[in-house]
């Protein structure tokens, strides 16, 4: 699974038998949270086209959009969550 898109691991993890996918993108940290969070959302948005079974999006520091700091500032965490259900259509967190 190495080196496949979210979208590629979605429909080989649908092919196993899996009833559910986590999607994952990293943050690059030398990015802006609107850049990381575009990213996420367009990456996931395919993953959800492409395949029948529900997608849950992870996210946290560093992966969905979420910036890499100690702290992470919560409306961050709200207005990725709310991009990827809008945008891409994720069926949970």
């Amino acid at each position: 699974v190495a080196g496949m898109y979210p979208a590629e691991q979605a429909k080989m993890v649908e092919a196993s038998g899996a009833n559910m996918f986590g999607a994952v993108v990293n943050t690059n940290s030398s990015r802006s949270f609107a850049w990381n969070v575009a990213r996420s959302a367009a990456i996931i948005k395919k993953c959800v086209d492409e395949t029948s079974i529900p997608v849950h999006a992870n996210l946290g520091m560093g992966v969905g959009g979420i910036p890499m700091c100690e702290l992470v500032p919560t409306d961050t965490v709200g207005r990725a969550g709310k991009i990827l259900i809008e945008i891409a259509h994720i069926d949970g967190i």
